[in-house]
C-alpha cells in the first residue's frame, strides 16, 4: 500500500482487515494514492462460526445439523481423540451434488478471534464450531472473478450455513462470527439463512 514504517506482515494483516470491513460493509477499499478502487464481493464471506461454552457431542449436533441441511447427503460424523472427560471433537459434512459440501468441525481453542474481547466472557466459550463452505473447484474460492456456476452454488448454499449455524447456536447458546471476523447478530443470522 505504501512506503514507511510499516512491516509487509502488518501491512497484509491491516490490507486484509480493510476488506474484510469493506466485505461486510459492502464498500471499497482505496489506498492513498488512489491507483486502483478494490470492491470486495460481499457474498464471498460464506464460513461462519459458533464460539460457545457448551460441548455438544456429534449424537447431540447431528439431529440439529440435519434439518439446515435439506437435499444434502450427510457423511458419517468423523470423530477425533479427545481430552479425557471432554467431548470428542467432530467433523460432519453434507454434500450437494452441484454446490460442493457443507463442513461442520468442532473443536476446544485457546485462541478466540479479537472481536470476541470486546464482549462479556460469558457471551462465549473456548468451543469453536466451524461451518463452511468447501467449492467443487477450491481455486474459484479466491478468485477475482469467479465463474457464474461458483456464486450460484455459493448462493444456494449460503442459507444452509448460516442455518446449521444458528441450528448450533439455539442449542448451545454463544457467539456467531463471520469468517472476516466480525460478530454475527440475529438479525444478520436471520437475514443470511432467508433463501
Amino acid at each position: 500500500m505504501g512506503d514507511g514504517p510499516t512491516a509487509p506482515a502488518d501491512e497484509q494483516l491491516v490490507v486484509g482487515w480493510m476488506l474484510a470491513a469493506a466485505r461486510k460493509a459492502g464498500g471499497a477499499v482505496v489506498p492513498a494514492d488512489r491507483s486502483r478502487v478494490v470492491v470486495p464481493d460481499p457474498g464471498s464471506a460464506v464460513d461462519l462460526t459458533l464460539w460457545s461454552a457448551v460441548p455438544l457431542s456429534a449424537s447431540q449436533a447431528g439431529p440439529l445439523v440435519r434439518p439446515a441441511l435439506a437435499g444434502a447427503r450427510l457423511q458419517p460424523v468423523e470423530e477425533h481423540p479427545a481430552e479425557p472427560g471432554a467431548p470428542r471433537p467432530f467433523t460432519l459434512t453434507g454434500t450437494y451434488e452441484y454446490d460442493g459440501a457443507v463442513v461442520v468441525r468442532t473443536e476446544r481453542s485457546a485462541q478466540v478471534p479479537v472481536v470476541l474481547s470486546t464482549l462479556d466472557w460469558r457471551s462465549y466459550g473456548p468451543w469453536a464450531y466451524h461451518v463452511g463452505w468447501e467449492p467443487l473447484d477450491p481455486d474459484e474460492r479466491d478468485a477475482d472473478v469467479p465463474s457464474p456456476l461458483h456464486v450460484i452454488a455459493r448462493q444456494r448454499v449460503r442459507p444452509s450455513v448460516a442455518r446449521v449455524a444458528a441450528a448450533l447456536q439455539e442449542v448451545a447458546g454463544g457467539v456467531v462470527v463471520d469468517a472476516g471476523g466480525f460478530v454475527v447478530d440475529e438479525p444478520e443470522l436471520r437475514a443470511r439463512s432467508a433463501r
